[in-house]
C-alpha cells in the first residue's frame, strides 16, 4: 500500500528522547517541524537533564508535550513512557542530538507501507565524523559494519525508527539502561514475524558527543569515566541478555561454546591492555547468573511470542566477528563461517539469501 493513496494520513507520534542536549535542541525540534508529511504530534522526553533543557523547551517550544523525568531512567524506560501516552497509528523514535532532513518522516512511512511484513523502518544515519551507522549484528550479538548488499536491509535500527502502534507490548526492555537496546527492539519484531527495513531516502545527521561544542576536556573525561563505570558492563550484559531471551534452546546450545571461547580470549587481553574493562566484563558474567532466574521468566515471556523458526531470523545475522578485511580479519571471519556450518548454525553466509 502506497501511503499517499490512503484516504487519511495516519497520525505519527514522535518520540525525541533528551538528556543534557540543550545545544542541539533547537536544530532537532525544527528540523522535525519542517517535515512534509504534516499529521504528527511531538513527545520531547526529558532523561533528568541538568543544562535546562526543560527550560528551554518550555519557553521556545511551548505547544510540544513534555515528559520530564527528574532522574536518568535509561534510554529504554524513558521511550517506554512515551510510547504509552502516544496517540499516534504510528510511532518515530529518535534522540535529540540530530537534524533529520525535511523528508525524513514522509520517506520511512513510504517504506514502512511498502510491504505488509515490514513493522520497522529505519533511517540513513549520517554520524557526523564517523560515517554511516550500522545496523547489523552477528551470531554473538556484536554490532557489525552493514554486511548486506540490499542497503534497505537491516537487522535492527538505531536512532531513528519508525514502526505500527501496539504491535509491543513495550519499545524495549526497561532493564537494559542502555546499550544494545536496539538490537533487543528489532529482535523483538523479527521473533514476531515482522520485517525490518531501512529507508535510504530518509535521512538524517546525528552529532555524536565528542563534537559537542559545549565539551570541555574536563566533560569528555568525566563521559569516559561513565562510560568506563557502566558502558563496559551493561553492553556486555546486554549482549548476552539478547542471546538468551531470543535464540532458541537449539542455537544457544550452538553458539555456546565459540561464546564462551571469545569472551574468554576478550578478557585474558584486555587483562593486559584494560584491567578495568576486564573486570567489567567479567562482573556482567556474574550478574547474569546471579539473575538467571529473572531472564528465565524473561526468555518464556518472548519465546511466547515466537512466530517464526530461528532459522528464518538468523539468516539476517552474519557469522563476521570482526569488521574490516583482509589479513587477520579475514582469517578470523573465515574460521566463524566455517564454524557456523560445521554446527549447522544458519547464518547470512550460508543461508543462500543474495541480499
Amino acid at each position: 500500500m502506497n501511503i499517499e493513496q490512503l484516504p487519511e494520513k495516519p497520525l505519527v507520534s514522535i518520540l525525541i528522547l533528551n538528556h543534557n542536549e540543550k545545544t542541539f535542541i533547537k536544530g532537532c525540534i525544527e528540523s522535525v517541524m519542517k517535515q512534509t508529511y504534516k499529521n504528527f504530534e511531538i513527545f520531547f522526553i526529558d532523561n533528568g537533564s541538568t543544562d535546562g533543557s526543560i527550560d528551554y523547551m518550555k519557553q521556545h517550544y511551548p505547544k510540544v508535550k513534555i515528559i520530564d523525568n527528574k532522574k536518568n531512567i535509561g534510554v529504554p524506560a524513558a521511550i517506554n513512557e512515551g510510547y504509552y501516552k502516544a496517540k499516534g497509528d504510528i510511532i518515530t523514535i529518535c534522540s535529540a542530538d540530530i537534524i533529520v532532513d525535511k523528508n525524513w518522516l514522509l520517506e520511512s512511512l513510504r517504506m514502512l507501507y511498502s510491504e505488509k511484513r515490514i513493522a520497522c523502518v529505519g533511517c540513513y544515519v549520517n554520524n557526523k565524523g564517523i560515517g554511516v551507522i550500522n545496523g547489523s549484528t552477528n551470531i554473538l550479538g556484536y554490532n557489525i559494519v552493514d554486511v548486506f548488499k540490499d542497503k534497505t536491509r537491516k537487522f535492527y535500527t538505531s536512532l531513528s525508527s519508525t514502526f505500527y502502534n501496539n504491535l509491543l507490548e513495550w519499545i524495549s526492555d526497561p532493564d537494559y539502561f542502555f546499550y544494545n537496546e536496539d538490537t533487543y527492539n528489532g529482535w523483538l519484531f523479527r521473533i514476531k514475524g515482522y520485517d525490518v527495513r531501512l529507508a535510504p531516502k530518509s535521512k538524517l545527521v546525528h552529532f555524536p558527543t565528542y563534537l559537542h561544542p559545549t565539551n570541555t576536556n574536563k566533560n569528555v573525561k568525566k563521559r569516559k569515566r561513565v562510560f568506563k563505570e557502566y558502558g563496559y558492563f551493561l553492553s556486555e550484559r546486554n549482549r548476552n541478555m539478547n542471546l538468551l531471551l531470543f535464540y532458541s534452546k537449539s542455537n544457544l546450545l550452538k553458539t555456546a561454546p565459540l561464546n564462551f571461547m571469545v569472551s574468554l580470549a576478550r578478557i585474558a587481553w584486555n587483562l593486559k591492555s584494560d584491567r578495568q574493562k576486564a573486570l567489567k566484563y567479567i562482573k556482567s558474567y556474574i550478574w547474569l547468573l546471579a539473575n538467571m532466574g529473572k531472564i528465565i521468566k524473561k526468555r518464556k515471556h518472548i519465546q511466547k511470542q515466537r512466530t517464526v523458526n530461528d532459522r528464518e531470523i538468523t539468516q539476517f545475522i552474519t557469522s563476521k566477528l570482526v569488521n574490516g578485511s583482509g589479513g587477520k580479519s579475514d582469517a578470523v571471519n573465515k574460521v566463524s563461517k566455517k564454524y557456523c556450518d560445521f554446527v549447522h548454525l544458519t547464518c547470512l553466509e550460508n543461508s543462500g539469501l543474495d541480499i
